[in-house]
């Protein structure tokens, strides 16, 4: 199974998404959109890594964003009760239990993938190298993912 950046997308956006999850998708509406889709474990994996990645570029590489958001217009992940974005750890939140087995190689492996694509995204875009890349990644993995599922996506970068 493909997990690159443009293969996830297009596979995402391929799924049965009602035209509002095509820009944007409540928290409260993410296992919605999991049940309906082809496959189950990969719309976890897909979603987490795109939101992710997306989020990711609009913190660290500001300047970039629109353009990344025009090769790959992934949906916001919207915060229920706020204004904002919703951590892509919400899709593995083990407080709510929705996905007791997260398929965790899936998601490491396809964020790992996505992170990868990205990276050289970025350093075709920007024509130089982005040597601290990987390090705040992994600031980010640690700031927004529970200790117990830090590990699983950290080996995965290694």
């Amino acid at each position: 199974m493909a997990t690159s950046l443009p293969e996830t997308f297009a596979w995402f956006e391929a799924q049965p998404l009602k035209d509002r999850e095509r820009t944007r998708i409540c928290q409260c509406g993410t296992e919605q959109v999991i049940r309906r889709s082809r496959d189950r474990s990969r719309m976890r994996a897909a979603m987490l890594s795109l939101v992710f990645v997306d989020q990711f570029l609009h913190q660290h590489y500001g300047s970039l964003h629109p353009r990344f958001r025009e090769c790959y217009p992934t949906p916001q992940l919207a915060h229920h009760a706020f204004h904002g974005h919703t951590s892509p750890s919400w899709l593995v939140y083990s407080q709510y239990e929705y996905d007791p087995k997260p398929d965790w190689s899936l998601i490491a492996a396809t964020l790992r993938d996505c992170l990868d694509d990205a990276r050289t995204w970025l350093e075709a875009e920007s024509g130089e190298p982005k040597p601290d890349f990987w390090v705040l990644v992994r600031y980010e993995i640690k700031r927004e993912f529970e200790w117990q599922h830090q590990d699983d996506l950290m080996a995965a970068l290694s």
